[in-house]
């Protein structure tokens, strides 16, 4: 803050430079960052880790509250308890993924984003086909276990787009963001490894992007590069 510079700047100068030492060693101590109650490595993670978290957050409650609708409509608990396994596994796969750092739970959870997203939206144009066609109550049976009366397929088509829409969206959102997730944790892993080996003497392969077009580039322990 510019008060806190103005009294440093009127502090003696050996005091001076300690609040500069101080403020240095601040910023290089990364601060803890959690996202629903998960730790991160930097801000880039808390953004993206927050993006796939709100979007997973949103289509789960969207299909909890789809499963109660359903419950009181049909009465068929285990028929439609089915349709909330793979929320609950794609929960359980992003959070092993920040918890652990695992690139793999990482694939698995934007895999089962975009199969979810893709199932949804796939239902969701064979119902819009029937509707394009006038049969309204072919739609409901597309969505519903057991066919609805004539009065209730209109409700049951309506109740289906307007949660699917948002579903799909939300899916395709969080699939992308766990995307980028998964390359951030895999490009940790490359830079730890890098790290170690530099840390036991090893020589390692840099890649160097010039004009003429990337080259490799082994260093080694006496600070030599050989182009290769």
């Amino acid at each position: 803050p510019d008060w806190l510079k103005q009294l440093l700047s009127s502090l003696p100068s050996g005091v001076a430079m300690a609040g500069e030492e101080s403020e240095d060693l601040e910023a290089l101590v990364p601060s803890t960052r959690a996202i629903f109650g998960l730790k991160v490595a930097d801000a880039d993670e808390a953004r993206t880790v927050s993006r796939v978290g709100m979007s997973t957050v949103g289509f789960s409650l969207l299909l909890v509250l789809d499963f109660v609708v359903h419950l009181f409509r049909d009465s068929n608990a285990m028929h439609w308890l089915s349709h909330l396994v793979i929320p609950a596994l794609l929960i359980a796969a992003g959070s092993t993924a920040v918890i652990q750092r695992s690139p793999k739970a990482a694939w698995i959870f934007h895999v089962g984003s975009v199969l979810l997203g893709l199932t949804h939206a796939v239902v969701l144009a064979i119902v819009a086909l029937s509707l394009l066609n006038g049969d309204t109550e072919a739609a409901a049976c597309n969505i519903r276990k057991h066919c609805p009366g004539p009065k209730a397929a209109l409700g049951t088509v309506a109740w289906f787009v307007v949660v699917s829409g948002p579903v799909i969206i939300l899916c395709l959102y969080a699939a992308f963001h766990s995307q980028d997730f998964y390359m951030q944790l895999r490009l940790g892993r490359f830079l730890g490894r890098a790290d170690h080996r530099s840390n036991n003497g090893e020589a390692s392969v840099a890649v160097v992007f010039e004009q003429d077009g990337p080259s490799e580039r082994r260093v080694d322990t006496s600070g030599d590069d050989h182009n290769l």
